[in-house]
């Protein structure tokens, strides 16, 4: 290896020496290190390996990706001098500037410094998720932004807009005209297609499948939407920006936050945001996939400075992950995958290689902010970038010449979570950076969501509020309040990545049932099954392939053992399975139980999953609590007038408005109904049955809605083992 190392830095050496003979002596150690630095980080990983063949490969592989990491930086450090040529080497403001300076080697000294975490070089960076009311200032201050953890802030949704989805950008700003990118377009850096609309237009094509490629991307909401700013607030975790609190205005002191509304499909390059500026994002409307890679891993991604930035250019995400003979260090780079959804708020560490995907129509506003954690590093790229970039030249003096208390707003004390959300105008003018212990109600939009048991989700003023989901009920509680209400609410028995995953699955099943099925519902050579008011509603039986294996296996067998191992023997047997969707304009069901009360008859549990966010306008199941007993059964139910009975009426049900990858597991003697899905989406639930064995009355009134091929073929024991 150190033959190899020398060979390498030789080389480079040399060729840096022979171009030019007063090279600083700081850029040659540099080189040196770097390349070290970059042989040892692969090598550690390559030592690994178990094949001789395969070491020399990878190798041989690092040897070439320094070579060509140095042509990039000479290359871009010629085409530095060349838009420097005529400019003073000293200003009375900045100073000199070595020429080992001219062009920033920040990101190179990132590779250099994984020689120093050489043995925690294969640990993970988890992303940290936490609500807002657990979640203090100096902890997401002092652990998430200086230990730069990507985290994600729940909870918050209700005080930051009031109302979410299309309708707040409609009721805002309906005839603002905006500049809305083409086909991608956003991420190039050549010729940008552009078209100029009202944002009701652009809302309608999005609504309307019409807007394909079409992004609204980082558009400054002061600059271009100022009367959205009366209807947003911003996070208070990011209130302490210093870009607010400087003496002198710049460019970016009234920035942010910046509008994103994207169409299904359109997504951002492979990228790292400017100056090493970190990043904060709300999400109004709809899902995003970022995926994030650690920044010591930025030489993995094959980054190239050729264009003469300071922030690097990627490959595409799609050329690193399906052509590994030409990248073969990527798969070595350590990542992250997270969807957020509405209500989040997503906080990305200055630094971090990202890449994000829009998985449907979404609405979010976001900004980058600067504090102690990046400051130095910020005012290091101002600095070097300042000489091309009058913006970048005059932000730099005016962070340069301010001293700021890196303490001030940090406490320890949470509080209402209304107290962790600012009007704009606080944040931009710096006067939210302290801690009010008391803040007005009218600074949160919370007690505009709050509406009546009545009045459904509906605000007074028809605004569509956030949606408010069940708590899932404590795992050690869960066989308690199963046995005393009839159902429970299981958290996460799939990750919302998993549950995504599973709901595209799905609907391709879906999809290749309609186009093939004759028979109709109920018949036993039909895909789908019998299910109460089929009006916009249907149940496809689902075979026992690799991904329901997966699934069920990984609910009932690992993360939901201990709950499903107490309500049922190990012999139970699967006698459910399959996917009910109920599409916008779906009725509500006739409020049924699906089996008769009988002490001697087997029980049924069925699992309904949560395949996507269940807001409370997409009708979610409704469950009377304890009308599963045999009090119940035998005492009010033979003298009701069934399902139209006043008694649904004066004891309102709960209604299983739940997270994706959440599940209700209920008790099928429950009165319980599926409601009127009135929203634009249709609501997807993954759902299978076990059926007890030591009663001896089969229960009456089940329909067994199985594919007859899984028929008495798998039991809770089976599906564990998988």
């Amino acid at each position: 290896m150190d033959t190899v190392a020398l060979r390498i830095v030789a080389q480079i050496a040399t060729e840096f020496q022979d171009e030019d003979k007063k090279l600083s002596k700081d850029l040659e150690e540099t080189c040196i290190s770097l390349s070290l630095a970059l042989l040892q980080k692969e090598t550690h990983k390559a030592s690994s390996l178990k094949q001789n063949k395969e070491n020399e490969r990878l190798l041989a592989a690092i040897q070439a990706r320094v070579e060509e990491y140095f042509d990039n930086y000479k290359a871009a450090c010629l085409h530095w001098e060349k838009a420097c040529e005529g400019m003073e080497t000293g200003d009375s403001t900045i100073g000199t500037v070595p020429k080992v300076w001219l062009f920033d080697l920040e990101r190179c000294r990132l590779a250099s410094a994984a020689r120093q975490h050489i043995e925690t070089y294969l640990g993970e960076r988890s992303i940290i998720k936490k609500n807002a009311n657990e979640l203090s200032l100096r902890f997401f201050r002092n652990h998430c932004v200086h230990g730069y953890r990507p985290t994600i802030i729940t909870g918050m949704g209700k005080h930051l807009v009031p109302c979410y989805g299309f309708e707040w950008l409609r009721r805002c700003v309906p005839k603002k005209q905006i500049v809305v990118y083409q086909k991608g377009s956003h991420r190039s850096l050549g010729q940008r297609q552009t078209e100029l609309m009202t944002v009701n237009d652009y809302l309608d094509a999005l609504e309307n499948g019409k807007a394909d490629g079409m992004y609204l991307f980082d558009c400054s909401i002061p600059k271009y939407l100022p009367t959205l700013l009366e209807n947003l607030r911003i996070p208070r975790y990011f209130a302490h920006d210093y870009l607010t609190r400087t003496m002198r205005d710049h460019a970016w002191s009234k920035a942010w936050p910046a509008l994103f509304v994207g169409a299904a499909g359109t997504q951002s390059s492979l990228h790292v945001d400017q100056w090493h500026g970190s990043f904060w994002m709300v999400m109004v409307s709809g899902h995003k996939r970022w995926t994030l890679f650690h920044p010591d891993d930025m030489a993995l991604l094959y980054p190239s400075w050729s264009r003469g930035t300071l922030a690097p250019e990627f490959p595409t995400l799609e050329e690193l992950q399906t052509q590994p003979n030409k990248y073969p260090g990527f798969c070595h780079a350590r990542k992250q995958v997270v969807v957020i959804s509405p209500g989040d708020v997503l906080f990305v560490p200055g630094g971090t290689p990202h890449h994000v995907e829009n998985l449907g129509n979404t609405i979010s506003y976001a900004g980058n902010f600067v504090d102690a954690a990046n400051f130095d590093r910020v005012l290091q790229d101002m600095k070097t970038m300042g000489w091309k970039d009058g913006q970048l030249k005059q932000a730099y003096s005016a962070l340069d010449e301010v001293e700021l208390d890196a303490e001030m707003g940090m406490h320890d004390d949470i509080g209402q979570v209304e107290n962790l959300v600012v009007p704009y105008a606080e944040y931009a003018s710096g006067e939210s950076a302290s801690w009010p212990f008391q803040v007005p109600l009218e600074c949160s939009f919370a007690s505009k969501w709050a509406p009546s048991i009545n009045e459904g989700i509906q605000n007074l003023d028809g605004a569509m509020a956030l949606p408010k989901f069940c708590s899932p009920t404590p795992k050690e509680r869960c066989v308690d309040h199963l046995d005393d209400e009839g159902y429970a609410v299981l958290g996460q028995v799939l990750t919302k990545e998993e549950a995504f995953e599973l709901k595209c699955y799905l609907q391709g099943e879906i999809l290749k049932a309609l186009d093939s099925n004759e028979a109709p519902a109920g018949d036993p050579n039909s895909a789908f099954a019998k299910i109460h008011t089929r009006k916009h509603r249907y149940d496809l039986r689902l075979g026992m392939t690799d991904m329901i294996k997966k699934t069920l296996h990984t609910i009932v067998g690992v993360r939901y053992a201990s709950v499903y191992n107490k309500i049922l023997p190990a012999d139970a047997s699967l006698v459910e399975l399959g996917v009910i969707t109920s599409l916008p304009g779906a009725p509500r069901q006739v409020i049924h139980s699906d089996v008769e009360f009988d002490a001697d008859a087997r029980k049924v549990f069925t699992t309904f999953v949560a395949l996507q966010d269940i807001t409370a306008d997409m009708g979610p199941t409704e469950i009377w609590e304890s009308t599963h007993t045999e009090y119940f059964c035998s005492f009010y139910k033979p003298r009701m007038l069934g399902p139209v009975d006043p008694y649904y009426d004066k004891n309102p049900p709960k209604k299983m408005a739940i997270e994706a990858g959440n599940a209700s597991l209920i008790d099928t003697r429950v009165m319980h109904c599926g409601g009127e899905n009135s929203a634009e989406s249709p609501r997807m639930l993954f759902h299978f049955s076990f059926e007890t064995s030591s009663e001896p009355n089969a229960p009456k009134g089940f329909t067994y809605n199985l594919t007859p091929e899984l028929r008495g073929k798998y039991s809770l024991k089976t599906i564990s083992e998988l």
